[in-house]
């Protein structure tokens, strides 16, 4: 799958290797495995549509390798421009980024031990007289319970 990644770049030079003998034998036998099962995620959705000749299935198969392309594009370079740009306009405002750094020192060790705490802590509490019910859970009045917080 590697190689796929370095010859996307020449998209000539996987048209010529399809034409090789055994090399589209591969490839058909992969999409027909993937048609026996439910699709999984956005590929198989894709592959499982074509195939079946469904309205909203790409026409022909450079049209599905143009969807493809697009799925691989919008999927992560949205996030890697982002960041980038982040980074850089932060780089560029070393006032901003101080300002940045002082909310995450001071946020970033509270949320996480809010959210995972070190210690496996709860509170005890009381039920109330006339008890309560929790999920399909009733416990009646005046019961001790301990809730671990990694549990809510």
């Amino acid at each position: 799958m590697a190689i796929l990644g370095t010859l996307g770049h020449v998209p000539w030079l996987l048209n010529l290797a399809s034409c090789i003998p055994g090399v589209a034998s591969s490839y058909s036998s992969f999409i027909r495995i993937g048609i026996w099962t439910e699709p999984q995620d956005i590929v198989s959705w894709r592959l499982k549509t074509y195939i079946e000749k469904d309205t909203s299935a790409a026409p022909t198969v450079p049209a599905l390798d143009e969807d493809s392309r697009v799925v691989i594009v919008a999927g992560s370079e949205t996030r890697v421009t982002t960041l980038a740009s982040t980074l850089y306009y932060l780089a560029k405002n070393p006032a901003i980024l101080s300002k940045l750094q002082r909310h995450l020192d001071e946020a970033m060790p509270e949320e996480t031990l809010r959210l995972r705490p070190v210690l496996m802590t709860g509170g005890y509490r009381v039920t109330p007289a006339e008890g309560i019910q929790v999920g399909e859970m009733y416990i009646p009045g005046g019961v001790s319970v301990f809730v671990l917080v990694q549990l809510v």
